[in-house]
């Protein structure tokens, strides 16, 4: 391959680096389709960067478990997270071990209910979640 001796490149590198700059530059057909490219690339980019900003987290947790007098878990508790604000409720109930989880709720005051057959209603008020606060809250009923 020629080299340039003034420009320490090769001829290929030279035309190449000169057809984009052609392209670039507007010069003819070449700079049509590097508009055209340039501004897909933009519009890609454009269309593409939103994605960044859903990955990142925007809520709060709650988790604990439930638990008799005795400290036995209580299997099949339904337990209601309540959002004072806005009225929205979101209800599970606990697994065999006990335990609950709202692991994805908005931040804001809550109020948590658990409901179990043969035991009296809790009820917790003003849980108040910040950003993205994982809360524990264990309930003896």
């Amino acid at each position: 391959m020629y080299t340039d001796p003034k420009l320490g490149s090769s001829l290929l590198e030279n035309v190449v680096v000169r057809e984009w700059l052609q392209g670039v530059t507007g010069s003819g057909d070449k700079g049509v389709v590097m508009q055209k490219l340039t501004s897909i690339l933009i519009v890609g980019l454009v269309c593409l960067s939103p994605l960044a900003t859903y990955a990142q987290e925007v809520s709060a947790g709650i988790t604990g478990r439930v638990t008799d007098p005795s400290g036995s878990a209580i299997v099949g508790a339904t337990v209601t997270a309540k959002d004072q604000d806005r009225g929205t409720e979101w209800p599970t109930s606990t697994n065999e071990d006990g335990i609950y989880a709202f692991p994805r709720i908005p931040v804001g005051k809550y109020s948590l209910k658990i409901e179990a057959k043969g035991f009296k209603t809790s009820l917790q008020s003003d849980l108040v979640l910040e950003l993205n606060q994982r809360a524990r809250l264990d309930v003896a009923m």
